[in-house]
């Protein structure tokens, strides 16, 4: 499926549309929907749990979508990577609890 959130879990990349001039040539389909949010940027980040099991695949993506034009420095990229490392952590062990139980 061609949307954000599945690339970002597939591919286990970062997908950013900063504007509307780099989020709807590719993303027009969602036009709609990212209209009625307010959305006129986003970042997908998939979420990967590090260390553990070594397997590096995401479990997931989750999105941020910013009302109004975003381009991401160093620090917001990193404190993005970090919302999601934390997130596929808490998932993680998460499920980890439900098998032992």
């Amino acid at each position: 499926t061609d949307v954000p959130l599945a690339v970002a879990a597939r591919t286990g990349a970062v997908v950013e549309a900063a504007d509307a001039g780099t989020l709807f040539p590719r993303w027009a389909h969602l036009r709609e929907t990212l209209d009625a949010l307010g959305a006129c940027a986003f970042v997908a980040l998939p979420l990967r749990a590090r260390g553990g099991t070594g397997d590096d695949a995401p479990l997931g993506a989750v999105a941020v979508l910013f009302d109004r034009p975003a381009s991401l420095d160093a620090d917001a990229r990193a404190l993005l990577d970090a919302v999601g490392q934390l997130t596929a952590q808490a998932l993680e062990r998460s499920r980890l609890l439900d098998a032992e139980q």
